[in-house]
């Protein structure tokens, strides 16, 4: 496995990945509707091309050989009140394929992540994640975050609890 900053030529696959992991995360517990309405304002390869062009917003893409198998995206600057820091940096999204749960993969992209913030000079990382996904938070605790807060997250017309986690770096 291999884990390399995503380019505007990932565009595509990116997109696709997202999205499947999107959806395999969280589609049991959504309605389709609200699902569709997030996707398609969240995953069309025309945003996430245009997200990768963004300087501030960082991906990071787990391969298997050359399938794609999982991603990180960060992006630096404004944190929550409840966020203690001077150079902050956001985990929006740390996602791996179903099929790929438990192998490592997340754990490497976070890694990769929180160093890559380290030699950039932030010195606080911190993400959001829903209060009923209890495999997520296990995995953002085991890393050092803690709750710190909480926030609102729309998915579509459902207007869902998460939880502000923060670790210092």
């Amino acid at each position: 496995m291999s884990i390399r900053r995503a380019v505007p030529a990932d565009a595509g696959a990116l997109a696709v990945l997202a999205e499947r992991c999107f959806r395999e995360a969280w589609d049991q517990f959504n309605t389709p509707a609200n699902m569709a309405a997030y996707c398609a304002a969240n995953f069309t390869v025309e945003l996430v091309r245009d997200d990768l062009e963004r300087p501030n917003v960082r991906y990071l893409l787990a391969q298997r050989e050359q399938e794609a198998v999982g991603y990180l995206r960060m992006v630096p600057g404004d944190a929550p009140r409840c966020v203690r820091a001077t150079a902050p940096i956001e985990i929006s999204r740390v996602y791996v394929l179903r099929g790929w749960h438990g192998c490592g993969v997340g754990a490497e992209l976070l890694r990769n992540g929180l160093e890559e913030a380290m030699r950039a000079g932030h010195d606080n990382a911190w993400l959001a994640v829903w209060q009923r996904a209890p495999r997520a938070l296990a995995f953002y605790r085991k890393w050092g975050f803690e709750t710190v807060g909480t926030a609102r997250f729309a998915l579509g017309s459902d207007v869902q609890d998460d939880f502000v986690m923060q670790r210092a770096l």
